[in-house]
């Protein structure tokens, strides 16, 4: 199990590619990931590792999420 939530925080923590994203986003710090880990992983576990679809997803459900998470979205502009 901790083999799991190592891969699934690696794949959180990786960067957007260039190719696949109009805007390069904003770097996040450690801290700011962790804020969306939880949620990403309970509404978006399926777009992990796939930046913008990540990040549209974590906005589909931004209602349903976390204080901290929906915060963090308000103040980089999602």
């Amino acid at each position: 199990m901790r083999a799991f939530q190592a891969l699934v925080l690696a794949c959180l923590l990786m960067p957007p590619l260039p190719a696949f994203s109009q805007t390069p986003a904003p770097e996040l710090t450690a801290e700011e990931r962790s804020l969306c880990h939880p949620d990403a992983i309970r509404f978006c576990f399926f777009k992990i590792g796939r930046a913008e679809a990540l990040r549209q997803c974590l906005r589909d459900h931004r209602a349903a999420l976390s204080a901290p998470c929906q915060g963090l979205l308000a103040t980089r502009g999602n």
